[in-house]
């Protein structure tokens, strides 16, 4: 078994070693996935970091963080 794994990325094949996927993490808002390094903003609530993948998704969650926590 490879230690690399597939992902498709606008139409083309990346390969990335297994560790990273231990670094993907999930926009609370839209649901998209993303690597901890790649999200376009962060905000911490009730002690936890949240990854989002704009800052639209930001400004919607801080309108009213716990409805996605």
């Amino acid at each position: 078994m490879s230690n690399r794994s597939q992902t498709l990325d606008a139409g083309r094949i990346e390969f990335r070693p297994r560790s990273l996927l231990q670094q993907v993490e999930s926009d609370p808002v839209c649901g998209a996935h993303m690597l901890r390094d790649d999200a376009a903003s962060t905000v911490v609530h009730n002690g936890q970091t949240q990854f989002f993948c704009s800052s639209a998704c930001r400004a919607q969650f801080l309108e009213d963080p716990d409805t996605y926590c």
